[in-house]
């Protein structure tokens, strides 16, 4: 079962492996899992903070899927790669109270070492040796001189660096509140809004007339009238970037 809108390699993932790909939106109430607990659920899986949507789930939410977990045989793994971009302290790691989690995570957005491919997981000690095994014939390790970058990494004091994105998604949200469907994101550095056309056409008409780029929708989830934009920028495009999404409203 996957939380949409999701990160869009999951389905990706499921497929790969012969899976069925169940679902439920982010704003899901605890009493609406109750239709998948007679399900062979295999897999219960989320992104929190959310990309695309920047949404944090809540405790009541986190442990209704814990419970969901517990009652199917479930795998519950969360995804909290953005954990430290958490605007509001909302986030609750559903691996401080429940035990069978796998929580996973990493350095790439923190602190800015996409590619690097350095990343860490939580999870009950037969999960950990098992993946120890499979990474042991496959990748063996991450390369000594990434794994010294993540050490000095972990040295970081990231509040300035927070601080700054947050400022950004207040400027991101108050810019565009008055001109599209917007909810203002929680964490990560995203935010999924909501257009009247369809999505393909929108980012087509951006390119051309505003030479502006932007993520459809539809590789999130199943709607087409979504994009996804992201405040991960300076100052300077950041501002080109919304001034060009106020005009093509």
């Amino acid at each position: 079962m996957v939380i949409t809108p999701h990160f869009l390699m999951y389905p990706a993932y499921i497929k790969i492996y012969g899976g069925k790909m169940n679902s439920i939106h982010e704003s899901f109430e605890p009493e609406e899992l109750k239709e998948f607990a007679n399900k062979k659920l295999k897999i219960i899986i989320y992104s929190s903070p959310s990309n695309p949507t920047g949404k944090i789930l809540s405790k009541k939410q986190l442990e209704a899927l814990a419970e969901l977990a517990e009652k199917t045989g479930a795998y519950l793994i969360s995804d909290e790669i953005y954990e430290k971009f958490d605007y509001d302290k909302k986030f609750i790691s559903v691996g401080s109270f429940y035990e069978k989690a796998i929580t996973l995570s990493g350095f790439s957005k923190t602190y800015s070492m996409t590619g690097l491919r350095l990343a860490s997981i939580l999870a009950p000690e037969s999960i950990t040796k098992t993946l120890t095994t499979l990474q042991q014939y496959t990748l063996v390790c991450a390369p000594s001189i990434t794994q010294w970058m993540g050490i000095e990494a972990l040295k970081t004091d990231m509040s300035p660096y927070i601080a700054d994105y947050k400022e950004k998604r207040d400027f991101v949200f108050e810019s565009l509140k008055d001109h599209y469907e917007i909810t203002k994101s929680e964490g990560a550095f995203y935010f999924f809004i909501k257009i009247k056309e369809k999505d393909e056409d929108f980012i087509l008409k951006a390119v051309k007339e505003k030479e502006l780029i932007l993520v459809p929708g539809y590789i999130f989830t199943s709607s087409k009238n979504y994009i996804r934009i992201s405040f991960a920028s300076e100052w300077e495009n950041l501002k080109r970037g919304i001034s060009a999404l106020v005009d093509l409203a």
